[in-house]
């Protein structure tokens, strides 16, 4: 708000359905008076990405906690496994991917919405987050002084934690571009050089390792 606004007195609105069928949500919405902008207020839209988790339920930690065996929540998912008839893993992380399906169409939606009605969007997220959108989705930045249409900004945490016990999440980067740019970028392939025979090969792989894996499951049963 401070980047777009200053230090203008502003008010902040939280989850706002602008359209019905089909349901967008805006996750705020931050606006100043301003008797001279239609509609006697100035807006920006905000939006706010958070990081997706990979790995499946953790039910069985769960379970592991309520018994009162939290030294032992290995063994519950070992269980739940043999029960279930799967593989007995556990491997959780951060799930970029899914954030850039999710996200991607997002900002392009909701930018698309908002340029029509000349209210900015802003997208904030954690920085290594943004970085992976970018890689993925390489719009060209803007300069300070360049009109633009979305703003992204990154935060991360430094280790450093406040006084009332709250993590630091200080600002990392800000990029700008036009809406035109974004999904121009995020419908180009970013694959200069694409090759049938490539293509043909990773499937054929694919298939190979799925039917070793349907012999490997069978020799359980």
């Amino acid at each position: 708000m401070r980047d777009y606004f200053g230090d203008t007195k502003t008010f902040l609105v939280p989850e706002v359905a602008v359209t019905q069928s089909p349901r967008l949500n805006l996750d705020y919405v931050a606006y100043v008076n301003d008797e001279t902008s239609p509609g006697g207020i100035k807006a920006i839209a905000i939006e706010t990405q958070a990081i997706d988790l990979r790995g499946g339920g953790v039910g069985p930690a769960w379970h592991a906690w309520e018994a009162g065996e939290t030294q032992k929540w290995r063994e519950y998912f070992t269980r739940e496994a043999t029960r279930k008839g799967r593989r007995d893993t556990v491997d959780y992380g951060i799930n970029t991917g899914n954030v850039y399906k999710r996200l991607g169409t997002q900002v392009a939606v909701k930018g698309e919405y908002l340029k029509q009605i000349g209210v900015p969007l802003y997208v904030v997220m954690q920085a290594t987050i943004l970085q992976q959108l970018r890689s993925r989705i390489a719009f060209t930045p803007l300069s300070h002084d360049e009109p633009w249409d979305i703003t992204f900004m990154g935060f991360d945490y430094d280790g450093t934690v406040l006084n009332d016990g709250r993590l630091a999440m200080p600002h990392v980067e800000t990029v700008r571009t036009t809406l035109e740019d974004y999904t121009h970028a995020m419908t180009s392939s970013g694959n200069a050089n694409v090759m049938l025979e490539d293509f043909v090969t990773k499937v054929k792989r694919k298939a190979a390792a799925q039917l070793r894996q349907r012999s490997e499951d069978s020799k359980l049963f």
